[in-house]
């Protein structure tokens, strides 16, 4: 190895990018090491907690209708269930959907002007009286099984919230495929940091609260158009536990085109980033436990590690072919024989360590993905890991960066529709 090679820069994407590779074994040695989980209790009808369910709106006219079905359909006691639809101001045909319905007896609709889906959600809560309250996306739809999965979770009296397993609708096409694979890591990281106590975002697509929570710590801030991110970082720093149903199915619509998804995840990292700033104080603090020591910090260095290793990456493909081509051409432009010895066979290999853990992390990232593949049901990815390891890093760096920029110059966020 040319050790004049290793720049300031490039050591400094080693640190990082070797610290990423450490979460990623540390997650896979939790989850291997984990005591196995008692048995989830079975409630009987008689004992099941009364659920409110409420579904933010806004411009969901295809999907709002499918919505509140797969609720209805829910294997639930329907005497302790009910739906509360808060339309935030929509300018399509939502409301016009939500009065076809053919069960809209049974849903109670408010309509509000526009004020953001923090302020649809909290025009509601405070009115509910049920045991339990679950927020669900209107572009997401629920396993008839979920709810039942998700509330035996709460026979447990210190748990406070409980996250499922969120899986993409669509998953035609290549965006469809890669976010399926992309959603399927996320499954083995949720169900890793539950068994940390330190999950920090209760979907938008599917979470269940005690009422309690939001009578001891409020309501829903703006928080950046990152609410759900905000409201499970405010339930950690109180130590409410939350708990993860790996089992209970949630399927959201994900975006189908590049506009659509560099939207979604730049609000996302935006999000992300500006709590960051907002929570900054709870890093490194003992008392916020494995949250605030150690994964709150490490998924910044792992979002810097992803910008920098990409970025790298890139100028070393370029790199690299440009180097083989000169090797190629100082030995007469042909082909190496396959009979070449291996000290002329390592010639055309870069053995650098970046390389190295590069194919480490990629390695490590197939196992996890196939370990939340499991977890969440053995559903086929098809091509989804190929374009996943080889596509995503390179699409994410666009709103990484795009992210990075508004953060250090402009702090704006993007508006939640």
């Amino acid at each position: 190895m040319n050790t004049q090679s290793l720049e300031p820069l490039s050591i400094g994407i080693l640190i990082i990018l070797s610290i990423a590779l450490y979460y990623q074994v540390f997650l896979l040695l939790v989850f291997l090491g984990r005591k196995p989980s008692p048995l989830t209790q079975k409630l009987s009808s008689a004992s099941l907690p009364s659920v409110t369910i409420v579904i933010p709106c806004y411009n969901e006219e295809s999907t709002i209708a499918n919505c509140i079905a797969s609720v209805l359909a829910l294997t639930y006691p329907q005497e302790k269930l009910n739906i509360v639809v808060v339309d935030d101001g929509s300018q399509d045909g939502s409301i016009e959907a939500l009065r076809n319905s053919t069960h809209q007896e049974r849903v109670l609709v408010i309509q509000k002007e526009n004020g953001g889906k923090y302020t649809a959600l909290n025009i509601a809560i405070p009115n509910i009286t049920t045991d339990i309250v679950g927020t669900l996306d209107a572009d997401s739809f629920v396993h008839p099984e979920a709810l039942i999965r998700m509330v035996e979770k709460f026979a447990d009296p210190r748990v406070m919230a409980v996250t499922p397993a969120l899986k993409i609708h669509n998953t035609k096409g290549f965006f469809g495929r890669l976010q399926q694979t992309e959603y399927t890591l996320a499954i083995f990281i949720r169900n890793v940091l539950a068994s940390l106590d330190a999950i920090h975002v209760t979907p938008g697509p599917f979470s269940l609260f005690r009422k309690e929570v939001f009578n001891k710590i409020g309501l829903y801030k703006k928080a950046h158009d990152a609410e759900d991110l905000e409201f499970a970082l405010r339930m950690q720093l109180h130590h409410m536990k939350i708990a993860n149903a790996h089992n209970a199915y949630v399927y959201t619509v994900s975006p189908a085109t590049i506009v659509s998804l560099f939207r979604q995840r730049l609000r996302w990292t935006l999000g992300f980033l500006h709590n960051m700033i907002d929570y900054l104080p709870s890093l490194f603090r003992l008392k916020y436990g494995n949250l605030g020591m150690f994964v709150l910090p490490s998924s910044l260095l792992a979002l810097g590690a992803s910008v920098l290793m990409i970025w790298h990456l890139g100028r070393g493909v370029v790199s690299i072919v440009d180097q083989q081509l000169l090797k190629f051409s100082a030995v007469g432009a042909s082909l190496p024989s396959l009979s070449l010895p291996s000290s002329e066979l390592f010639f055309y290999i870069n053995t650098s360590p970046m390389i190295f853990l590069v194919l480490t992390a990629m390695a490590l990232t197939v196992a996890l993905i196939l370990i939340g593949k499991n977890l969440s049901g053995n559903e086929p990815l098809r091509m989804g890991i190929l374009y996943f390891l080889f596509l995503y890093g390179f699409i994410a760096l666009t709103w990484y960066l795009s992210a990075a920029v508004r953060t250090l110059f402009m702090r704006k966020t993007i508006h939640w529709k």
